[in-house]
């Protein structure tokens, strides 16, 4: 899997004469402009690299006629997550936590008859061998009712200023 960065750089250079009146009247006729004494060059820069970050995230569901015991499953649920990825090696500072929700539920009436409580979790793994052992774990103990897995890049300012760079060669180059 390759994640393909790209960037545009333009180029502008003095030039020593005049441009000529036909290059002017050509450009004209294309819907181009031309400035005397500039040149402008455009050019690609394209960065392939590997992705180097993958995301996991969890969501957590949980429902019982008690309010108590739907946030403690859903708790639990998160402790155990969190326990999954520690024993994978990663640490506290890859796992995100967001916000318990509670839900009650009524059925016709003011008294709710359950609740529900619904979280969400987000797992940054950097080694993908280890991908497999946190979501086959958190299959085996059913504390998630889904997961999502995406792969980007850790620091994707760095491969954008290599594809800068790379357009800025290649307008150089032109020019």
């Amino acid at each position: 899997m390759k994640r393909l960065i790209l960037a545009t750089s333009a180029l502008c250079l003095a030039s020593v004469g005049a441009l000529p009146t036909a290059a002017q009247n050509f450009g004209q006729n294309q819907g181009l402009k031309f400035v005397d004494h500039t040149l402008l060059v455009e050019a690609q820069g394209v960065y392939i690299t590997d992705p180097d970050l993958a995301t996991l995230t969890f969501d957590i569901n949980s429902q019982d006629k008690q309010l108590a015991s739907a946030y403690d499953k859903a708790t639990k649920s998160m402790q155990h997550i969190l326990a999954i990825a520690e024993q994978n090696g990663l640490s506290k500072n890859d796992v995100e936590f967001g916000a318990l929700t509670l839900a009650p539920n009524y059925n016709g009436g003011r008294k709710a008859h359950g609740y529900l409580v619904q979280g969400q979790m987000t797992v940054r793994i950097r080694d993908f061998a280890k991908i497999g052992p946190i979501l086959d774990a958190s299959v085996q103990e059913g504390v998630v009712d889904s997961r999502s897995l995406t792969y980007s890049l850790e620091n994707e300012e760095a491969a954008k200023e290599k594809a800068v760079a790379q357009a800025v060669r290649d307008a150089v180059g032109r020019a």
